[in-house]
């Protein structure tokens, strides 16, 4: 995963009003409602943040039928959560977690 998108320049993770976007899921933007929680699981070698999903089944029955391909082949999609791996962004993975879970209050305040 490292090699694949060390390469690659731009953007990796948005958070905005919209939702959630990670490049590594190859997916469209997750709006809020989608989102349950944010945690940081795994193990010391193999650190992930986990975005778990509120309603999974609405969020993938709404992704295209080309995104559904990819999506059952991406390891970072899982059928419940979503995952982030450590290596993939310079900011701690605590910072991120805590700026999903803000951005989450923040969206469903909005509503």
């Amino acid at each position: 995963y490292v090699v694949r998108t060390a390469w690659r320049p731009g953007i990796d993770l948005v958070l905005d009003d919209d939702g959630i976007w990670f490049r590594g899921w190859d997916l469209p933007p997750v709006p809020w409602r989608h989102v349950a929680q944010a945690r940081i699981a795994g193990s010391r070698i193999r650190t992930l943040l986990y975005v778990e999903l509120d309603d999974p089944e609405a969020l993938f029955a709404a992704i295209d039928a080309a995104a559904g391909k990819r999506r059952t082949a991406n390891a970072l999609v899982r059928t419940t959560r979503l995952l982030i791996p450590n290596s993939a962004l310079d900011t701690p993975l605590a910072e991120v977690a805590e700026a999903i879970r803000e951005a989450r209050e923040k969206a469903a305040g909005m509503t």
